[in-house]
């Protein structure tokens, strides 16, 4: 089994990233990683422009190209 979520984060604009994670991952887990899965689109820097906004567990069949795997790294 796995869970899914979404990931939003802001600036002068609003990202979100859907994130499929294995059933032992929550969503403190990816709250204390998101700077990991900027997928290119905002900084990894500590002092970036980006910012946490929130974390929503989704239904499989909300996702859509925007989506990134957990990987092992991000335990």
């Amino acid at each position: 089994m796995s869970k899914h979520y979404q990931l939003r984060v802001t600036s002068m604009t609003s990202h979100y990233l859907y994130i499929t994670t294995p059933d032992d991952v929550t969503a403190n887990d990816i709250c204390e990683h998101w700077r990991d899965f900027d997928g290119g689109d905002f900084s990894t820097e500590d002092d970036g422009d980006w910012e946490y906004s929130d974390i929503l567990e989704v239904e499989k069949d909300e996702i859509d190209s925007w989506h990134v795997e957990w990987e092992k790294d991000n335990d």
